[in-house]
């Protein structure tokens, strides 16, 4: 635990500098978008091809979407190189924001405590995968075209 870093507030911020990352944060949402749409996109194709009957695939969409968020913090973490936890949980929230916004527009849920353990569990796989992303080794993933905004 000693060497794990949750949050890192700087003693002194420099001039312009911006606590959050925007460009870490829009790539990493778009991860999470990108990754959730591919592995679900797979497995609605393969329910299709495949005989295989679709009814319990519920669980399985749900885990992989708590992943696709827990990625895409990962990398907004990384990109970030401080304060995991924030990047994550923001990464989390934008996408259980738009998780909430088209879930009760469709229909699928009301406002039940069932759309709110997802949406806690979303903001959980973000932060949890901001963290990670901010400790893995090999310092700080740098991207070619992504700028800090100011």
């Amino acid at each position: 635990m000693k060497r794990i870093t949750f949050i890192k507030w700087p003693a002194g911020e420099r001039r312009g500098e911006k606590v959050i990352n925007q460009g870490a944060l829009v790539l990493g949402v778009m991860w999470a978008v990108s990754i959730t749409l591919a592995v679900i996109t797979a497995i609605g194709v393969y329910v299709m091809i495949s005989m295989a009957q679709g009814f319990h695939m519920a669980g399985v969409l749900k885990l992989v979407t708590y992943a696709g968020v827990g990625i895409g913090a990962m990398v907004c973490g990384g990109m970030s190189a401080r304060q995991g936890l924030v990047h994550g949980l923001l990464v989390g929230g934008i996408y259980a924001l738009c998780y909430l916004l088209l879930t009760t527009h469709w229909g699928i849920y009301g406002l039940e405590t069932e759309l709110l353990i997802n949406v806690l569990m979303l903001l959980l796989a973000g932060a949890a995968g901001g963290i990670v992303g901010v400790n893995l080794p090999g310092g700080r993933i740098k991207r070619r075209g992504v700028r800090r905004m100011r």
